[in-house]
């Protein structure tokens, strides 16, 4: 749910993605987030979900890439 408008947001993901997150949340409480903070039971912040998709993207392969191009990227396949 977006915190600030409390409305759900829904997007489709594919079979192999979906496996993955299976196992990922397997043993996860319902009030877990999905990446939590290294100081507890709290969301990364938005700097940090920053630094590991430019890791990600430089081990990929592509260091040109950072959170905005993912929003850009998802909303133009999604249209």
């Amino acid at each position: 749910m977006d915190v600030a408008t409390t409305r759900s947001k829904w997007f489709r993901i594919n079979t192999e993605l979906q496996e993955h997150i299976e196992r990922y949340t397997a043993e996860m409480k319902l009030e877990s987030f999905l990446f939590k903070s290294r100081r507890g039971n709290q969301p990364i912040q938005r700097v940090q979900a920053y630094k590991i998709l430019k890791e990600a993207a430089k081990k990929a392969g592509n260091a040109d890439i950072g959170t905005h191009t993912h929003r850009k990227t998802f909303g133009y396949h999604f249209y």
